[in-house]
């Protein structure tokens, strides 16, 4: 459990020691997918910390893949609805991001489960 609070930290100590670097969009893009894949640990901190990458960039395709990952995490844990809702909401802010097909294929799954 120590090692991934580790590499958190190590991406924000950079993130913030090199605000400019040609890296940095692909850096928070790997953190955004690291805290996504252990939110089974704790869901809420996930979506918290997620939200919190907001901060360090002002790109909009970043700012999308953040609220992507919010919206899977919703999924994983089966809130369908409150997934849904997320999805839609990204294409109502983004319409433009490169995410739209998986959006879109998303939203389909969240209707099929909620139908069950």
């Amino acid at each position: 459990m120590e090692e991934p609070q580790k590499s958190k930290e190590i991406y924000y100590k950079l993130l913030d020691e090199y605000p400019y670097s040609v890296y940095k969009e692909e850096a928070l893009e790997q953190l955004a997918d690291a805290i996504k894949i252990y939110y089974f640990r704790n869901k809420q901190l996930a979506i918290e910390q997620l939200k919190e990458l907001n901060k360090y960039t002002s790109n909009r395709e970043s700012k999308a893949l953040f609220l992507v990952r919010i919206a899977d995490i919703y999924f994983l844990d089966q809130q369908y609805q409150k997934a849904l809702t997320t999805y839609k909401n990204i294409l109502e802010k983004h319409p433009d991001t490169l995410h739209i097909e998986w959006i879109k294929y998303k939203i389909e799954k969240c209707k099929e489960r909620l139908k069950k």
